[in-house]
Order: structure tokens, then sequence, then C-alpha cells
């Protein structure tokens, strides 16, 4: 008798379990990140085409305005976190570094930044027509809450992993080294 209610007790467990994995499933999109009204029925293009927009749209603000950009070759390439977006923003964590030839063949980074940063969008065209970030220091955590919503503000306030932000380090070093070359 007690086997058999071990052996039922089990059973509700697993279906529970696997109930659990198939909500989570069909919650997701396929970035891990939870689905929202805006993603199943934004006007936006898909995730891959927002990130090279988002990342084209500040490399050339940064360039543009940066005066310390004194060297032929050196300039910002971004790369980033895509949080998730709504009718009016885009949330993502960016990192952004500046790059030079070093030795005529590598791209040694002379600057850096890794910041949760929201970029404003008109939704009928698509165009990223500007961007906030987070202040400094003891402005940081509220200023952060002000321009991100609860849902994306707690994935920016724990920061991404070092493992990400590598792997964002990495694809920027990477756009950088392609450039150098061409």
């Amino acid at each position: 008798m007690r086997k058999q209610k071990f052996w039922i007790i089990v059973t509700i467990a697993l279906a529970f379990l696997l109930l659990v994995g198939v909500f989570f499933y069909h919650n997701f999109n396929q970035n891990g990140k939870p689905t929202t009204p805006s993603d199943i029925n934004s006007p936006l293009p898909a995730d891959i085409q927002i990130q090279e927009k988002v990342n084209s749209f500040l490399e050339g603000q940064l360039n543009k305005s940066d005066l310390l950009l004194k060297q032929e070759k050196e300039h910002y390439h971004c790369s980033n976190l895509l949080y998730g977006h709504d009718s009016q923003y885009i949330y993502t964590w960016m990192y952004c570094g500046s790059y030079v030839v070093q030795d005529g063949i590598d791209a040694a980074r002379l600057t850096a930044f890794s910041t949760p940063m929201r970029f404003e969008y008109q939704s009928q065209n698509f165009q990223i027509v500007g961007y906030k970030q987070p202040g400094d220091g003891n402005t940081y955590g509220p200023t952060l809450k002000q321009i991100f919503p609860s849902k994306f503000y707690n994935l920016a306030i724990n920061h991404p992993s070092n493992e990400t932000i590598g792997t964002l380090e990495q694809s920027v070093k990477n756009k950088a080294q392609v450039d150098i070359h061409q």
C-alpha cells in the first residue's frame, strides 16, 4: 500500500512538472525572455534586426559625437542584449568599445562601456530617434527605474552575467577586427 501511494505521488509530481514545463515553453520566446502581448502583436522586425538597428544607431551617434576619436581607424562598435520592447521603446543592455589598429593587424580597445539603455522609436517606420541611459553613482538606481518598466528593470538592475558581457565584448571586438581588415 505504501509503495502504491509513493508511485501515485511521483506520477502526480511528474505530471505537474510536465504541465509547468509546457506552460513555460509556450510563454517564453526563442531568446528565453517572457513573451508579452507587445512581442506577439508588434509591428517590429525580428529580434536580430532590432539588435542590428540599435547597434547601428548607437555606433552612429557615438562616432559622430565623440571628440576624442582622433586616429583615422578609431571608432566605436556596439553589441547588445535585447531585453524586450513595447510600443514606443526598446530595452537593452549595451556594450560598446572604441578600437584602433594595433601593430597593423589587431584591434586594440581604447575605451568601452557597458550599461542598460532605452531606445525610443517611431512605430510606423521603425526609426530609432533617441536613447537614454541611467545616471551615474547615486542616481543609477532611481534613473534606471524611471526609464525601464519593472519587467525589464529587474533584469537590468541585476546586470547580465560576466559570461554574457564577455560574449558582447567578443562580438564587438570581432566587428572591430572585420572593420580593420576592410
